[in-house]
């Protein structure tokens, strides 16, 4: 068995007066199927806008229309949809030319125990659990990935000058989901106990430190609150940018059967729902019928037109790969 709540906010700080972040956090399809998104817009004042709000609502129709898909490629293809849109939308508006976004999304299965994300940019995707906030997405930054590589401590990356400078956006150029270079994407397991995921903007991680973050997380509080009080800490730590906070608190029955340990990168996870298993399985069946059939139309036809030639067929074994 498995609980959850989950809570977003989106301020626009105390420095800019309009707030060019958008954010996913809601139930998709039934209650173990949730999308989460941290939405950051590029592009000064109403181009990031739009471009936030774009990708918002075109990654959100494109999952609630496609519950039956491998999870992992129709979170990438909601990325690639919203990307498309944004390009098709500056082409067709020239004061919006210099708009685009940032995004990490998440579709949560509680029933299968499996996180899958999809990011592009710099805005952030965490997991908390017995103490210990692991950051399980990758700036798209040169400031990032140096303080990643522990080139620069995370005091000195939030203090750089080059500190928003990305290498990925939604916006740029037309994409395919399996283009290099652009999305990110990793299936995570959902482990028994408690996990809190925290999404959230640069808002956020350039003014908090991932032990400040830590000290409200471990409060144990619902999502709600968290998010408020996080919000308001960065508000206070000066609320130079936009800030953005999404959290998801996912409580799974240690009861129930242990989820997968470790990381899974590729595609290979079979989908998000167990109906698509008795699909495969009523597929199959369908396809041994029809080679029945063919064996047995192939004899007739032989025992009908040579008579003098005698069939001897050997056993045959038919495998059906795993989708």
């Amino acid at each position: 068995m498995s609980v959850s709540s989950v809570f977003g906010k989106t301020d626009p700080g105390r420095v800019r007066a309009n707030n060019e972040d958008s954010f996913i956090c809601r139930y998709v399809w039934d209650r173990d199927h949730i999308l989460l998104a941290a939405i950051d817009g590029i592009g000064g004042y109403e181009g990031g806008e739009v471009a936030a709000e774009i990708a918002c609502s075109v990654i959100t129709d494109y999952v609630l229309a496609n519950p039956d898909n491998v999870c992992l490629d129709m979170v990438k293809q909601a990325v690639v949809e919203a990307n498309n849109s944004i390009v098709r939308r500056k082409e067709s508006d020239e004061t919006l030319s210099g708009m685009g976004c940032v995004a990490t999304v998440v579709l949560l299965d509680l029933a299968i125990k499996r996180a899958y994300m999809a990011h592009v940019g710099d805005s952030r995707l965490y997991v908390f659990r017995d103490g210990v906030l692991t950051k399980l997405s990758h700036d798209h930054s040169i400031v990032g990935y140096r303080e990643e590589m522990g080139d620069l401590t995370e005091e000195e990356a939030m203090r750089h000058p080059r500190r928003n400078i990305i290498d990925r956006a939604l916006g740029d150029v037309i994409h395919m989901a399996d283009d290099p270079n652009f999305i990110d994407a990793a299936i995570f397991p959902i482990e028994c106990g408690v996990s809190q995921y925290l999404l959230c903007s640069d808002g956020l991680s350039d003014m908090l430190t991932s032990r400040q973050i830590v000290s409200v997380l471990a409060e144990d509080l619902d999502p709600e609150m968290e998010t408020e009080s996080l919000v308001e800490m960065a508000n206070e730590a000066g609320g130079r940018d936009n800030v953005t906070v999404v959290i998801a608190r996912i409580d799974i029955d240690s009861s129930d059967a242990g989820a997968t340990v470790g990381i899974l990168h590729d595609a290979a996870d079979t989908g998000c729902r167990s109906r698509s298993r008795w699909r495969f399985l009523i597929y199959a069946l369908i396809v041994l019928s029809v080679i029945a059939a063919g064996i047995l139309i192939f004899r007739n036809f032989y025992a009908t037109h040579s008579a003098d030639v005698e069939m001897v067929m050997a056993d045959s074994v038919v495998r059906l790969g795993q989708g």
